[in-house]
């Protein structure tokens, strides 16, 4: 393989708290289907199979990454839009070139780390030496930062002489900008897939489907709540209700879940409005 001519990613080391939270499950195949995304658009055609394009791209059973996909789009790292699997602030990352200053410190860094390793048992007067340079460097970058006319100089100088960095790909990024959230229609209602995934996951029948719509449009009016897609809500609503019945029952003990598989319990309340 020449890996001069393959396309390759970067990925940012810092996640968001949001995206920390999610399942590892979810991380993982949000990071695999970063690399099936095209590289010019930061989007995935799903054609007619829909989000079941998904498990085809990243070549692993829809039931396996059906409920991951969902997390993903609930925390929105990755959004329906029109007939595209898009990240949404895919492009911008791509374009984000690292500065001068970013690049000296880090080159500096791994200086001092092969120095380190060549000489572990270096005299007082070579660490304070390396410790003043790191504070001159400290209080440069402090003086310039500030400096925003003279930076974006800089800017556009490297941008002229230099070629760009590889593209730099997000993990849990906010910034939304591709997919709006919007009410429950006064129309929606459940779908066949519905009362056939009550029926297969909990034996549930198209009654208790239509009272747990109803639960649903209530929870979503009085919480003024919003949404990218209802249809995947109500998936994940049908998915965790029988956690809660159990739980206002008194039957679901989860004092001994194991970390990382506590059933996440919908924001609904029964009886109190």
């Amino acid at each position: 393989m020449n890996w001069a001519e393959e396309f390759w990613l970067k990925l940012y080391r810092r996640a968001s708290p949001s995206f920390m939270s999610m399942h590892w499950q979810a991380r993982a195949l949000f990071r695999l289907v970063l690399t099936e995304l095209d590289p010019s658009s930061g989007k995935l055609e799903l054609g007619r199979l829909g989000l079941k394009a998904v498990a085809v791209a990243v070549q692993a059973p829809w039931p396996e990454v059906e409920p991951y996909l969902m997390e993903c789009l609930d925390d929105e790292c990755l959004a329906v839009d029109g007939g595209f699997l898009v990240c949404p602030n895919y492009l911008e990352a791509q374009q984000a070139i690292q500065t001068g200053a970013a690049r000296m410190r880090k080159l500096r860094e791994a200086r001092k780390v092969a120095r380190d390793a060549a000489s572990p048992n270096r005299d007082e007067s070579s660490r304070q030496r390396d410790e003043s340079s790191r504070q001159r460097d400290a209080v440069t970058h402090t003086v310039t930062r500030g400096d925003a006319s003279d930076d974006k100089r800089r800017e556009e100088k490297r941008r002229e002489e230099q070629i760009p960095d590889p593209p730099v790909v997000p993990q849990g990024g906010r910034k939304r900008s591709a997919t709006v959230k919007r009410r429950l229609p006064p129309e929606w209602s459940p779908s066949p897939a519905h009362y056939s995934q009550a029926l297969t996951e909990s034996g549930k029948d198209r009654a208790w489907v239509d009272r747990e719509a109803q639960a649903m449009r209530d929870w979503a009016a009085s919480k003024g709540e919003r949404c990218c897609d209802w249809d995947a809500r109500f998936r994940n609503w049908i998915r965790r209700a029988p956690d809660l019945t159990r739980l206002v029952n008194g039957q679901l003990d989860l004092r001994n879940q194991p970390r990382g598989t506590t059933p996440i319990i919908p924001l609904k309340v029964y009886g109190n409005g």
